[in-house]
């Protein structure tokens, strides 16, 4: 072989070499080196998509990469988070976790094991829930709409975001303390509930403060909150009675956190949670936080967020067995 046809014959190994190694270290040396997708397993115009969205906003700032919102709702949160279990460990998709996630396994097969398929990442706040009417409502109380309730069994519509989510259990834990039927209607996600109760679709709706504005509404007139499902009151909002002051046992804190597919490497996971924490210190996404009636309650990724992530989950089972509700079998 002549030095001429071997010089030619190392530059193309040379070249399929490179070719082949370079996106792999490239990649691997400089993660993230493309935007980076979180799935919101509710509908839009929901707190979760609310504070998915603030975070987007400035998340490029300190990720490297955009962080891109994708809303997935639907099946009370199933497709969502099957896609974010089905989606390639390689720290490029994140899951939005919920009470999609966190609820609705013990009622039902959600093609998913949330203790088993993801690994929790980073915690960023929590809300309680709220029975919320339109301001110019007839009924002022809770004991107000339970009593049309009982003249009007299955009458009085109740909004959910989505069957044996969170909403779904505080409606069958009135409907048990109290002896009566509302007629339940689940939306994809609690913003749709909520909406569907702004136009008078539906009578009652849930919420949390930063659903809508809800807080900054209920401030101006425009809506009331009937009860909130916490041990005590809220300070910011100290004239709504807790579920428990009214005979109904049920205490529960929507909570927003993030989730990556088991099998994520550590690294990743860590780069991740690096900037979350200097995510959630900007200014301008506190200011957006402000405005939704909330603020950051951070956990970072360790010990102690995996512990609560596991606590939250066997609390929600608990719910469920006290509310009476068996699991449905898989068919």
């Amino acid at each position: 072989m002549n030095r001429r046809r071997l010089i030619s014959v190392f530059s193309g190994l040379l070249v399929l070499v490179l070719v082949l190694v370079a996106p792999l270290s490239g990649e691997g040396a400089s993660y993230p080196s493309k935007p980076v997708k979180v799935i919101v397993p509710t509908g839009a115009g929901g707190s979760h998509d609310m504070h998915a969205r603030a975070l987007s906003s400035v998340m490029h700032t300190y990720l490297g990469q955009p962080l891109l919102v994708q809303i997935m709702g639907g099946g009370g949160g199933k497709r969502g988070m099957t896609a974010m279990k089905r989606a390639k460990p390689d720290g490029y998709t994140l899951g939005m976790g919920s009470s999609a996630m966190m609820v609705a396994p013990h009622a039902r097969d959600m093609g998913f094991d949330p203790l088993k398929d993801f690994i929790p990442v980073y915690s960023l706040n929590e809300d309680p829930t709220m029975w919320i009417v339109k301001g110019n409502s007839p009924w002022k109380t809770l004991d107000d709409i339970v009593e049309a309730a009982r003249k009007n069994p299955g009458k009085i519509s109740f909004g959910s975001s989505g069957a044996y989510r969170n909403s779904h259990l505080l409606m069958i834990a009135v409907e048990k303390a109290k002896g009566v039927k509302f007629n339940h209607i689940p939306f994809r996600g609690g913003g749709k509930a909520f909406q569907a109760m702004l136009g008078g679709h539906v009578d009652v709706a849930v919420a949390n403060p930063a659903t809508g504005g809800s807080l900054g509404r209920m401030r101006k007139g425009e809506l009331r909150a009937l009860g909130i499902t916490t041990k005590k009151r809220d300070s910011r909002m100290p004239k709504v009675p807790t579920f428990l002051e009214q005979g109904v046992d049920f205490v529960y804190v929507g909570w927003r956190f993030f989730v990556v597919p088991t099998g994520t490497p550590k690294d990743r996971i860590m780069a991740l949670d690096a900037a979350f924490r200097k995510a959630v210190k900007d200014k301008s996404f506190n200011r957006l936080v402000k405005k939704f009636g909330t603020k950051s309650m951070p956990i970072h990724y360790g010990p102690e967020l995996t512990k609560k992530f596991h606590s939250v989950y066997t609390y929600n089972g608990s719910l469920f067995r006290k509310l009476g509700i068996k699991k449905k079998k898989k068919k």
